[in-house]
């Protein structure tokens, strides 16, 4: 269908709009994010902020969750660093 033919359709039929909804959590990981360590190399961490950034838009994860969501995926020193800053974070 055309983008013009989905205009019209959406013009005509403006009830059956899809409405977006928060992701949960759940949603979120069974898109299977990479999990961070901390320790991998430049590329490593490019792989990593690609790939959660296309499960954010696949998942249609809200501005409010993308923090949330993404130091789920925190292990070993990343999640250590995480850590000792959360309370500064949450404050």
């Amino acid at each position: 269908m055309s983008l013009a033919a989905q205009e019209i359709r959406k013009q005509r039929n403006p009830e059956k709009l899809r409405v977006a909804r928060k992701c949960s959590y759940k949603e979120f990981m069974s898109c299977q994010p990479f999990n961070f360590k901390g320790t991998e190399a430049t590329v490593g961490r490019i792989r990593w902020f690609k790939r959660t950034e296309l499960i954010f838009l696949r998942s249609n994860c809200t501005k409010d969750c993308k923090v949330k969501f993404a130091t789920g995926t925190l292990t070993g020193e990343a999640l250590s660093w995480w850590n000792s800053f959360t309370p500064a974070y949450l404050e």
